[in-house]
């Protein structure tokens, strides 16, 4: 077991009726919180020795300190399940799944859904082979604390090999239990605040052995939506222990094309300086792929948190009419869509512009900025463009990356600037990305925008290739020599491709560190290593088009002692 994890310990029976048991209950019968660090304070002796049993208690809960306790695996006849129960630094309300006097916290449905999934890249088991099936939770863009897996299987089909939990985004293990006898699974595991927010967490690797030939999946997760003790769970961080799981499914994919990515919004419009008088304009935004989008005038709202549906969404043309518009006014809407597959934006795109009030440059207010280019889509290839803008008068500006930076903090200064027109040469666009550039102007007389102008635009991904590269040959495995210094990661893809890895299994556009030979098929880096350590590195890779590996190849060995 990974060193980093703790493992509770059971305390014993006559703790619990004596104690904590006791306590908890006869608090929560009153309607009353129970005094946390009274429950946990050991009970002594006449002669002031701990007995053997609260020693034991201590020694299970030392190093987790005020922020986090958990208690166990203590079996009651009268009760139907195990009680757990999770403590968070306060702020992580008590978590019970128990059914004696009904004590669970309901289900909450909500949009989107939170989906608990057995993921496997095979249909076909052959008998005598080993498979490794995953559990994983789509969160809905929620954080959650805590998360139980309940799942089923046919013992005269498969045997379980291993349980794996070391590599799960839940590093807290309550319970890892395989009972055979039954053909049933119970993980339960936790993180304290601020949770896990993710569609694709790890709650658990299942390695399996097929006994006999057999289709379909091993595993079949066991959920009634009635929020019972026997079910599995996934728990808010609300400070209300509210399991928000509302869906379970088996899904049969290969990691090299599963859909993890999110759409690319672009080529929002309208943009600049509308003519005055203008009431109504059609807010537009394009995807690379089907999608639904919403909008609001909110920055960094959650998808499932905007109230604005676009009119006409669901391809990849997005629609939906702004009335009521104001000369003189500025506006900011800010998207988000989600793709068929659930995948949602995690930050804005945002579309801005205005309406002029007829006079051109306003004091304070900076030049009216009135065309743009490019916009839209370019042609897959484009590696170069020339930003332009026009503005009402003379003006000098600026761009930046990044939104909401004033006009004196923006270091990237137009080439050509100082009149009408002002435009700048931008290079190592790649294909199937999308681009935003933030421009500010100042005229004359020191007067300078306030808000940001937005230039949108992006790359196509190529020539019809949707396809992420295939990765294979990862080395080094096994044990290296006692005496290893320096190891070379290694792996090879079918096409050209960049490739990144770390330490955990984040998406490819999280990873941080990029293997220092990569562009083409094979690609290596050398990592620093120790004598009697063992190391674990994820790998993912993105083809020229932008398709990158919804997968990972793990790279796993051992330097001899």
């Amino acid at each position: 077991m990974d060193p980093k994890r703790k493992k509770i310990i059971p305390a014993g029976r006559r703790y619990l009726q004596q104690g904590f048991f006791y306590n908890f209950f006869y608090n929560l019968k009153n309607k009353k919180m129970p005094d946390i660090k009274s429950l946990f304070k050991p009970k002594k002796m006449e002669n002031n020795k701990q007995r053997k049993i609260d020693q034991t208690v201590a020694s299970a809960t030392q190093g987790l300190g005020d922020q986090f306790a958990l208690i166990s695996r203590k079996e009651v006849a009268a009760w139907k399940a195990y009680l757990i129960v999770l403590f968070v630094g306060g702020f992580f309300a008590a978590i019970i799944f128990t059914a004696m006097n009904s004590w669970y916290v309901g289900i909450k449905a909500d949009n989107p859904p939170v989906i608990m999934s057995v993921v496997t890249d095979t249909d076909a088991r052959k008998a005598g082979d080993e498979y490794t099936d995953h559990i994983l939770l789509d969160t809905g863009t929620k954080a959650a604390v805590a998360v139980q897996a309940i799942a089923t299987y046919d013992s005269a089909k498969v045997q379980i090999v291993s349980i794996d939990d070391s590599t799960s985004d839940f590093p807290y293990e309550v319970k890892n239990e395989d009972d055979s006898e039954n053909g049933k699974i119970f993980v339960a595991l936790g993180k304290p605040t601020p949770g896990v927010n993710s569609i694709t967490a790890k709650v658990v690797d299942i390695t399996v052995k097929a006994l006999t030939d057999f289709s379909g999946s091993a595993l079949t997760l066991k959920f009634d939506s009635t929020a019972a003790v026997d079910d599995s769970a996934a728990i808010e961080d609300d400070g209300n222990g509210t399991n928000i799981l509302t869906q379970v499914k088996n899904v049969v994919t290969s990691p090299s094309v599963t859909d993890s990515t999110p759409p690319i919004v672009s080529g929002g419009s309208p943009s600049g300086t509308l003519s005055s008088g203008t009431a109504s304009t059609t807010l537009r935004v394009l995807t690379n792929e089907n999608a639904t989008c919403k909008y609001g005038e909110t920055k960094d709202n959650a998808y499932s948190s905007m109230a604005n549906d676009f009119t006409n969404t669901g391809g990849k043309n997005h629609t939906s009419s702004l009335t009521s518009l104001e000369d003189g006014q500025a506006y900011k809407y800010y998207v988000r869509c989600k793709d068929t597959a659930g995948n949602v934006n995690d930050s804005d795109y945002t579309v801005s512009f205005s309406v002029d009030s007829g006079g051109g440059s306003k004091t304070g207010d900076g030049p009216a900025i009135t065309k743009s280019s490019p916009s839209g889509e370019l042609a897959a290839g484009t590696k170069s463009i020339t930003l332009k803008i026009a503005t009402s008068v003379n003006a000098t500006c600026k761009y930046s990356s990044s939104s909401e930076t004033s006009y004196s903090s923006i270091k990237n200064t137009f080439s050509k600037t100082g009149d009408k027109v002002s435009s700048t040469k931008i290079d190592g666009l790649e294909n199937g990305q999308s681009y935003n550039y933030y421009v500010r102007c100042q005229d004359g007389s020191g007067n300078a925008n306030t808000s940001d102008y937005v230039v949108s635009f992006s790359v196509a991904g190529g020539s019809g290739d949707t396809t992420p590269p295939t990765m294979s040959d990862p080395s080094p495995s096994g044990s290296l020599p006692a005496g290893t210094t320096e190891a070379t990661l290694q792996i090879h893809t079918n096409e050209d491709a960049t490739c990144k890895y770390g330490t955990s299994s984040l998406l490819y556009n999280r990873l941080t560190n990029t293997f220092s030979t990569t562009g083409g098929k094979d690609h290596s880096t050398k990592v620093d290593v120790e004598s009697g350590k063992s190391y674990k590195y994820y790998v993912r890779c993105q083809d020229e088009s932008g398709n990158a590996t919804a997968g990972f190849v793990l790279i796993s060995f051992n330097v001899g002692k």
